[in-house]
This record gives structure tokens, C-alpha cells and sequence, in this order.
């Protein structure tokens, strides 16, 4: 009778356990109303202010629920080099090392507040550095980081910079 018991308290625990662990990854799932607390948060790296932007090049700034403080992974991730990837099938955020072939060397700021590693488009007649693939009709051009065709020395395009 004593081991019958044990087993039926056992099994009653086991059952809560999981029931609870799902509980618990469902909670994951779905949307809730949160109060952001914006108090302009700077970001630092070794001392140096990091400008945090998005893809495109535009500003981003961290904030504050609950009291954690929520970085933005795209911003953070180029500020030490990473790549960062999206698969959105499996919602999931993919940070990568830069092999050594892609490693641009030390950590690089913002160029004219946008971001070193986005892409730009270089016009194969006059060398100038686009924001846009189809600024002022141009039809032929190479793709590049924005480092590198700095580094290059190329022009700025007046009409999409």
C-alpha cells in the first residue's frame, strides 16, 4: 500500500512538473503591452560611445522595462563585429563570427551615421559611392560596404547622400 502510494504521489508530481513547463513555453508565445522607459541610455565599448543604428542607418535607442534594460541586437552585434541574421520560419536571431577573410580589423564607427557594413552602391563609370542601386538612373554598379568604399577614397553621390 505504502509503494502504491508513492508511485500515485510520484506520478501526481511528475504530471505537475509538466504541466507547468508547458505553461510555461506557451507563455512565450503572443503579445503583451509593455510601459518602455526611454531616459536617453548611451552605450559605451572600451570607453568609446557606440552610435547605435539599424540596417538602414538609422538611430536606435535602448530602453528600459521593468528595470532590464533592452538593447538592440542589430546595433550592438555590428558595434562588435558580428553579422547578424533573421530566419523567420523559426523566429530566430543568428549572430556570426566575420571569418578572417571578411574581418574589416578594429571595431568601426558609424560613417556618416550610418552603419560601416551596410551596403552601398559604387557606379562603375565615376566611383561614386550610392545610397540608392538606381540613383540618377545608374544602370551599372558594384556592391560594397560602405567601409570599404570609403577606405577607397570614392565620392559621395549629392542627390541620395
Amino acid at each position: 500500500m505504502k509503494n502504491q502510494m508513492k508511485g500515485f504521489i510520484s506520478g501526481v508530481l511528475v504530471t505537475l512538473l509538466l504541466v507547468g513547463s508547458i505553461g510555461t513555453a506557451a507563455a512565450t508565445v503572443g503579445k503583451a503591452s509593455a510601459e518602455l522607459e526611454y531616459n536617453n541610455i548611451t552605450v559605451t565599448m572600451d570607453g568609446a560611445p557606440v552610435n547605435l543604428v539599424d540596417a538602414n542607418g538609422n538611430p536606435v535607442e535602448p530602453f528600459i522595462i521593468n528595470g532590464t534594460t533592452y538593447l538592440p541586437v542589430r546595433a550592438v552585434a555590428g558595434a562588435l563585429g558580428l553579422d547578424v541574421g533573421w530566419d523567420a520560419a523559426t523566429k530566430t536571431v543568428t549572430l556570426m563570427r566575420l571569418s578572417a577573410s571578411q574581418d574589416p580589423g578594429p571595431i568601426l564607427q558609424p560613417i556618416r551615421g550610418h552603419d560601416p557594413y551596410m551596403t552601398v552602391y559604387v557606379s562603375d563609370r565615376s566611383n561614386t559611392i550610392h545610397s540608392l542601386h538606381d540613383c540618377s538612373g545608374m544602370k551599372n554598379y558594384r556592391e560594397m560596404t560602405l567601409y570599404e568604399a570609403e577606405a577607397k577614397g570614392y565620392n559621395y553621390c549629392k542627390d541620395c547622400w
